[in-house]
């Protein structure tokens, strides 16, 4: 089974980074717009440059911010082109500076549309900041001007420059009740887009919110399933040898209950699992003079890793994951050895030990799974003078509670 497992990952690894195309549009530097398939990466920073095809059959083609005035992908996301300064102050405590002003570089870049309307609220995410931008009336684009910084040359009075306040009331002509609005809106995703939808409306124009949630959701779910276990005892010296040992695979119940974290970004094809699991191996066999051998091993092991999703249809996605074991409790532990030169068994403590898992699987509607998975081998006998191989494959299904 273990080479079954192995061939069904390989052939998997290669959709590893298979994205859906979906449709959409870009229009180009002389203003004509192109319908196309936009091969949907659901961007975490915002893109320099996407995929595209005009038609099914055509091979896959790719534009830049340099030749782009606009793309979008229908019911998805849509990002215009910026010429002009960019903040790029850290944001981040540990590496503020000293000054309350920005600091502007200037770039070109694809903005994300948050709320588009009579007022319209973009979005940069790339690799110095993250900032807001605003547009109305067609007019140019502007930057919210937001700064943290160190105030009063210490590194305990942060401070900030919330100038993008005084900014708002401006642009969109704050009334009594915008005022109280803005002065509690915070330089974030949610309160800036949650003010644009609320002005748009107002102002009976179009709200388009291309934001999409940006929380981490958490699914748990219960992961019976079977074990193909084995394994092999052998001697590092020669005068031990007849304590060499093989058990043969056994199928054995293991159960387990996986937390799993789905990541606001690419489709939320990533996550993080975390899977407590109790597993147990207990054999009979044949040490190499012929004479009873006998393991009693359970154990509950905690893997961490990650998983990755690509869509087959609306209800189906295949998935492959990864994880290490992070942590293990011994429960049952015990192996017996009979030996010619003993009158009774030689019995040994076994100890789990660390390794990774790697799995393939199947999703339908988000409530019931299957997985193959292939656990590298284990040492499991802590003894100088013996080595061990503690092999197991996984088949396991799931269904998720919430």
């Amino acid at each position: 089974m273990k080479k079954v497992l192995q061939i069904i990952l390989l052939g998997f690894a290669t959709l590893f980074f298979a994205q859906k195309y979906e449709a959409g549009y870009f229009i180009t530097n002389d203003g004509v717009k192109h319908d196309a398939t936009i091969k949907n990466l659901d961007w975490y920073k915002n893109p320099k440059d996407f995929k595209y095809k005009e038609n099914t059959s055509e091979e896959e083609k790719t534009e830049t911010v340099a030749n782009i005035k606009e793309f979008g992908i229908t019911g998805a996301s849509k990002f215009v082109r910026y010429i002009g300064k960019v903040n790029v102050a850290a944001q981040n405590l540990q590496k503020l500076g000293w000054e309350k002003e920005p600091i502007w570089k200037d770039k070109t870049v694809f903005l994300k549309v948050l709320s588009e309307g009579k007022a319209t609220l973009y979005f940069l995410r790339d690799e110095d900041s993250e900032n807001f931008f605003v547009g109305k009336n067609d007019e140019n684009i502007e930057p919210l001007i937001y700064v943290k910084y160190f105030a009063d040359g210490s590194e305990d009075n942060v401070a900030k420059n919330n100038l993008y306040k005084t900014q708002l009331m401006k642009i969109l002509n704050a009334d009594r009740n915008y005022s109280k609005m803005i002065n509690n809106t915070e330089y974030k995703t949610s309160d800036l887009t949650k003010l644009f939808n609320s002005y748009n409306n107002v102002n009976e124009a179009k709200a388009s919110n291309f934001r999409k949630e940006n929380s981490v959701k958490i699914h748990l779910s219960a992961r019976p399933g079977v074990n193909f276990s084995s394994l092999s005892i052998n001697s590092t010296l020669p005068d031990y040898s007849n304590f060499n040992s093989n058990f043969d695979s056994k199928a054995t119940f293991r159960m387990g209950l996986e937390a799993e974290f789905s990541l606001p970004f690419n489709n939320r094809s990533w996550s993080i699992i975390l899977e407590p699991t109790y597993q147990s191996f207990k054999s009979t066999g044949t040490t190499a003079a012929n004479l009873k051998a006998e393991v009693d091993y359970s154990s509950i092991e905690i893997p961490l890793g990650v998983r990755y999703y690509f869509n087959i249809s609306q209800k189906s996605r295949m998935f492959i994951d990864g994880s290490f074991v992070v942590a293990n409790a011994d429960m049952n532990k015990k192996l017996s050895l009979e030996s010619p030169f003993f009158s009774t068994a030689k019995n040994y403590d076994l100890e789990s030990s660390s390794n990774f898992i790697f799995g393939v699987g199947y999703n339908y509607n988000n409530k019931f799974s299957i997985e193959a998975r292939v656990h590298t081998e284990r040492h499991v006998l802590n003894y100088l003078y013996f080595n061990s191989a503690f092999k197991t494959t996984s088949l396991v299904f799931g269904y998720t509670i919430f």
